[in-house]
């Protein structure tokens, strides 16, 4: 049974050998965690995500130690993440040891805010140090590191929408970069250099779009997923432009963006009218727009994910 093996054992099977294989196409591979800070936005967004789910406290403290019965419950404590990640960075590392010379492994994130490791003797990168808190924008330092590196090809492994919008605004198309999206039996690769020959406004913009309509620690509007909003942005890009500047509050362009969502030919400029027009054509109280209040409440946290955080990966 699973729950007889010990942490050691899942580790070497599903994370050092993965890495190892990966070794024998690379010469260096970076494994990037998140970091674990009370009182941020991602943290309350990781809250709720767990808030009716049972939580248990779990102590890794050395290779004996069993899985969890319910590995739901234990990762549903965030310092039980912030434990297994600084178990794991020292199982990688003692397996790094043993490399031969031009390999390398990169393990950064954890539970402190600037914490990276590496598998040579250059011990910390201070160059590759962090404030960021998600793996999802740690990611772009590595790449953009790997590329200041001289290195020829990389690619990412992951199937978060978020990475995938990243790298498609912050690399160039002088650079070779893949996403590696799928899984074992199914591998999907995704040419991010092919994906940036979008309009320069489109992609400049791209980041307010991901956060305006939905990301990680943002909601979407109701009945308005990606496909059925990526058109509305193509045509009109230049609406998000203020979500690119964290001083300006000048809401107006985003919420003529807003309505045109709900309603493609409408020519009004105040959400509120919309609002009280389409209250008596439509039924569904889901599918009316959000009231102007909320709707500022919401552009401010789409406009600080897209400054502070999407924007400014270092």
């Amino acid at each position: 049974m699973q729950q007889h093996l010990v942490i050691w054992q899942m580790s070497t099977v599903n994370l050092c050998s993965g890495i190892s294989q990966r070794l024998q196409a690379c010469t260096r591979v970076d494994v990037v965690f998140d970091c674990y800070r009370k009182g941020t936005i991602k943290a309350g967004t990781r809250d709720n995500r767990t808030k009716k789910g049972q939580k248990i406290r779990g102590i890794i403290d050395s290779r004996a130690v069993q899985l969890p019965a319910s590995w739901t419950n234990f990762m549903n404590l965030p310092e039980n993440k912030a434990n297994l990640i600084r178990f794991l960075t020292d199982e990688l590392l003692r397996q790094a040891e043993e490399l031969p010379e031009g390999q390398e492994v990169v393990v950064a994130g954890g539970s402190k805010m600037l914490e990276i490791f590496v598998s040579t003797s250059a011990g910390l990168l201070h160059h590759l140090d962090s404030t960021q808190e998600e793996a999802d924008t740690r990611i772009i330092v590595h790449v953009l590191d790997a590329q200041r590196q001289n290195a020829k090809r990389v690619i990412v492994c992951s199937r978060d929408t978020d990475v995938l919008v990243l790298l498609v605004h912050h690399m160039t198309l002088d650079d070779e970069v893949w996403m590696s999206a799928g899984i074992k039996n199914k591998p999907k690769y995704i040419p991010i250099h092919v994906i940036q020959a979008l309009q320069p406004y489109v992609r400049h913009n791209l980041l307010s779009y991901h956060a305006l309509t939905g990301c990680d620690s943002t909601s979407q509007f109701s009945g308005h997923a990606k496909k059925s909003t990526w058109t509305k942005y193509v045509s009109e890009p230049e609406l998000l432009d203020a979500f690119t500047d964290d001083t300006e509050f000048a809401f107006d362009d985003a919420e003529r963006f807003v309505i045109k969502l709900y309603s493609p030919g409408s020519s009004l400029s105040d959400i509120n009218t919309l609002r009280s027009e389409l209250f008596h054509r439509i039924t569904n109280p889901e599918k009316l727009p959000p009231t102007k209040d909320s709707l500022i409440h919401h552009l401010k946290r789409c406009q600080h994910q897209s400054c502070n955080i999407y924007y400014h990966t270092q």
